[in-house]
C-alpha cells in the first residue's frame, strides 16, 4: 500500500460515486470518513459502502469505519461491530487487513472487544 493524500469530498459527489465505478467509491468512502463534518451521515455512508462486492471498496469502507471511530469517538455499535467482525473473516484478504486496521481503531478509540481474529 501507498499513502496518497484524500481530499475532500462534496456530499453531491459522494452519492454519485455510489453509482458509478467502482474506482471513483473506493476514494469517495475514505474522503467522506476523513473530511465529512457530519459524523453520523458520514457513518451511515461508510456502513452502506461496506457491503460492496468489490474487495478494495469493501475494504476501504471498513477501514473508513476506524477513521470515524478515532475522529468521533462514537459510532453506532449495533451495526457497525458485525460488519468489522464480518471484515476480519471475509475470504478476500484485502478485506480483511482493512478489518484490522479498522479494529485496532475501535477497540482503542471506543473499548470495543471483537470476536477473535482469523489467523492467516
Amino acid at each position: 500500500m501507498r499513502y496518497k493524500s484524500i481530499p475532500p469530498i462534496t456530499r453531491r459527489a459522494a452519492l454519485a460515486a455510489l453509482r458509478g465505478d467502482p474506482g471513483r467509491l473506493v476514494h469517495a468512502v475514505l474522503a467522506v470518513a476523513l473530511h465529512e463534518g457530519d459524523v453520523r451521515w458520514a457513518e451511515r455512508y461508510c456502513r452502506r459502502v461496506a457491503g460492496h462486492d468489490d474487495p478494495d471498496v469493501r475494504g476501504n469502507a471498513l477501514q473508513s469505519l476506524g477513521h470515524l471511530a478515532r475522529r468521533s469517538g462514537t459510532l453506532d455499535e449495533g451495526t457497525v461491530k458485525p460488519l468489522l467482525e464480518a471484515g476480519l473473516a471475509h475470504p478476500d484478504r484485502r478485506v480483511r487487513q482493512h478489518a484490522e486496521i479498522a479494529a485496532d481503531d475501535v477497540e482503542f478509540f471506543l473499548g470495543w472487544s471483537l470476536r477473535p481474529r482469523r489467523c492467516e
